[in-house]
């Protein structure tokens, strides 16, 4: 359910959940032609922070986090670099190979952080409700007469599913509508 960009998104503006006094340099590092690093950031010791964000890390990932790793110290030689792997769930081999590697560990577990198993009796609407609400608001308000408009729903429906969500889910989404008022100029209606 929840993708890699959502991830990014939310730890970008979490970050000291994965360290206090994180700083973030760049997302979506281009590193040479090859790759891009999800997260490019710098700890409180100004040493280079290589995150590499997985919904499911397999040893594809052990693979891909070496290779960062050579590219680092060739662009930036000299340059002390930590390399740390954050997922959500993991093949059981993956801590000890990260141990082996020199690559710091991490397997995220926040309840703001839904997995797929929270959704599965939901229906595709709703689901698409939660997918709208995690890709484009990384986990702020949802505006209830846009997403009637996109999924022909009445707002009320829209309503009654961002409840249900909440209720059922971790999530805790908040409904916001841009309204015309009487001056015709949009505003914002918690």
């Amino acid at each position: 359910m929840i993708s890699e960009f959502v991830l990014e998104n939310f730890l970008e503006k979490n970050l000291d959940l994965i360290e206090p006094g994180l700083r973030l340099l760049e997302r979506q590092f281009k590193i040479n032609n090859f790759g891009k690093i999800d997260l490019l950031c710098e700890d409180k010791n100004n040493t280079l922070i290589i995150i590499e964000l997985k919904t499911y890390a397999d040893y594809s990932t052990i693979d891909q986090i070496k290779w960062y790793k050579k590219a680092i110290f060739f662009k930036f030689p000299g340059n002390k670099a930590r390399f740390i792997l954050i997922c959500l769930s993991q093949n059981e081999r993956i801590p000890h190979l990260c141990k082996i590697n020199n690559i710091e560990f991490l397997q995220l577990k926040d309840k703001r952080i839904p997995i797929y198993t929270d959704f599965l009796d939901f229906s595709w609407k709703e689901k698409e409700i939660i997918s709208h609400f995690l890709s484009n608001t990384c986990f702020n308000n949802i505006d209830p007469l846009f997403l009637s408009d996109l999924y022909d729903m009445t707002v009320e429906e829209v309503e009654r599913i961002i409840a249900k969500i909440n209720k059922k889910t971790s999530l805790n989404i908040k409904s916001a509508s841009l309204k015309f008022t009487q001056s015709k100029k949009y505003s914002l209606e918690l």
